[in-house]
């Protein structure tokens, strides 16, 4: 069942209900009131006849039933009968009707001063009247073919309405359901237009209620795919390049050995070749698992108290172990007394590897191969500042400087693969923190800021 549907019958239900227990109430209410008039009715007619037949001497039971035979209001099959204290029937108005009376409902009567009641399709009431030398009860009782017929066409009325009404309703709800679910109707229609081939279009947004957050979350999601795609096509396209280039020389290499036999040394030479390549294959596979674990694994329930400067001299101290002619020059001197202790919540394995890239990038694009860092705590936050003075990064090479792959102008005569820097931002982001490039001619230099963990 579609969902517009669901909505017009949910209407109806609803609708129905609240107009059923309406129409009932009205009924009930027209029932009670009609019930309450022709008991009054009866009332009165008991109480006359009573006052005539017990206080006025001239009128007698003869004389009493002339005068109701004349009576135009009379009521259909009515009949008052009166008795005595001794329960002794002293008038009756019809002889024809007949109603149930015993000694134990005059008594009752007499107890309860009125009583009303129902037999068969009679309405009935019982008062006993008393005056200073009599006391008598008298019954009085007809049938409503009045009210009887009155609820009648007011019941066929108000079923005739329910079904009017809830027609009119079914027809309501269905244009309303229509009209509520159109731009929902228009989302699926523009989901139904983006492919791969048009990631790049966005669903539009007609207002900013559900739907309209609806639309945006969407969006959000196809940015999100839109990047993937785009990572995808990138590590694709490029990982293809940086794979071929060593393999194809390796190759190379082998064929032209085995062309002629060769001395020992020449083989060893080639064989040094080849395992530099493989060492530069095994490097470059490192690093792209490295950012697809930064890519796919949620950090939230992994992080711990960590200290940044033991993490920073932990990964300095690797730094150097891999390479003697790199140095790394942490400074604080401009940490305060006042300051906290540089703790944050994160990863400590995941915060060392970027430190880790950051201090091996600085030094190999250094020209003394040399990295300073300045550590600060600015605003509740860890400031980390990674400088090295090298041939600076273009300005207009800036912006994609974190995008995977990439690789500036004065990177080329370097090796690597444009995955460190990448791998940087994710984990830095990743912990809540902040990353920014400034560079200068022949300065370039990193800025992180890091939450203190009292700020996360």
């Amino acid at each position: 069942m579609s969902l517009r549907n669901k909505i017009t019958f949910l209407f109806i239900f609803i609708v129905s209900g609240i107009l059923l227990i309406s129409f009932v109430l009205i009924y009930w209410l027209r029932y009670t009131a009609n019930n309450e008039e022709f008991y009054n009715r009866l009332y009165q007619k008991a109480i006359t006849t009573s006052e005539l037949l017990v206080t006025v001497q001239e009128v007698d039971s003869k004389l009493l039933k002339t005068i109701d035979l004349t009576n135009k209001d009379i009521l259909y099959k009515e009949n008052i009968t009166v008795y005595s204290h001794e329960n002794k029937e002293i008038y009756t108005s019809n002889d024809t009707i007949n109603f149930t009376i015993n000694s134990k409902l005059l008594n009752e009567i007499r107890l309860k001063k009125e009583l009303r009641y129902e037999e068969k399709t009679f309405k009935i009431i019982g008062l006993n009247y008393s005056d200073k030398f009599n006391n008598v009860v008298v019954i009085a009782g007809a049938e409503d073919i009045a009210g009887v017929k009155r609820l009648g066409s007011l019941r066929k009325t108000l079923i005739v309405l329910y079904v009017i009404i809830l027609a009119f309703v079914g027809l309501i709800g269905w244009l309303f359901a229509g009209k509520t679910l159109q731009p929902i109707n228009d989302i699926i229609i523009e989901i139904d237009t983006i492919y791969t081939q048009n990631l790049d279009n966005r669903i539009r947004s007609y207002s900013n209620d559900e739907l309209g957050k609806l639309a945006h979350n969407f969006n959000g999601l196809l940015d999100k795919i839109q990047q993937a795609f785009i990572l995808q096509q990138t590590f694709i396209t490029n990982f293809s390049h940086e794979l071929k280039n060593p393999l194809m020389k390796m190759v190379a290499q082998i064929e032209v050995s085995l062309l002629r036999k060769r001395t020992t040394e020449e083989y060893e030479q080639t064989l040094i070749s080849v395992l530099e390549d493989l060492s530069n294959l095994n490097l470059l596979s490192d690093s792209l698992l490295q950012l697809s674990k930064v890519n796919n694994k949620p950090i939230s329930n992994l992080l711990e108290r960590v200290r940044v400067d033991e993490l920073l001299f932990d990964a300095r101290e690797e730094v150097v172990s891999k390479n003697s002619n790199y140095r790394v020059l942490v400074d604080f001197n401009s940490v305060d007394e006042e300051d906290i202790e540089p703790i944050t919540f994160g990863n400590p394995h995941l915060l060392k590897t970027a430190f880790i890239n950051l201090l091996d990038n600085g030094c190999k694009f250094s020209n003394d191969q040399i990295t300073n860092v300045i550590y600060g705590q600015i605003n509740s936050e860890i400031i980390l500042k990674f400088i090295n003075k090298g041939k600076g990064i273009q300005k207009e090479e800036v912006k994609m400087i974190f995008e995977p792959f990439f690789r500036g102008t004065n990177a080329h005569s370097i090796l690597g693969y444009g995955i460190g820097l990448s791998i940087v931002k994710k984990i830095i982001i990743a912990h809540q923190g902040n990353i920014q490039i400034e560079t200068l001619e022949d300065t370039t230099t990193f800025v992180i800021k890091l939450p203190l963990s009292n700020q996360v």
